[in-house]
């Protein structure tokens, strides 16, 4: 699906993450969004797009929704 395509092309490291996620894509990138196992959104950024920090989020599972203009797509993010 596009979804899957937009995801396979988005890279993020390190994984799991401690302080900062950084991501690597070619695509152009709108917005990122970290949500919990819950489904709700903890943040969203419109810029500095090649970075996450993770400091604030606490150990655990979440998940990584990208926005780019030809669609979204879902990483899943490690944080120790």
């Amino acid at each position: 699906t596009k979804g899957n395509d937009i995801a396979r092309r988005v890279d993020i490291y390190p994984s799991p993450a401690q302080n900062d996620l950084f991501i690597r894509t070619s695509l152009q990138i709108k917005q990122i969004e970290v949500i919990d196992a819950q489904g709700r959104v903890l943040s969203r950024k419109l810029n500095q797009l090649n970075s996450v920090n993770t400091a604030a989020l606490a150990p655990g599972a979440y998940w990584l929704k990208i926005t780019t203009i030809d669609g979204s797509g879902v990483k899943s993010l490690q944080k120790i």
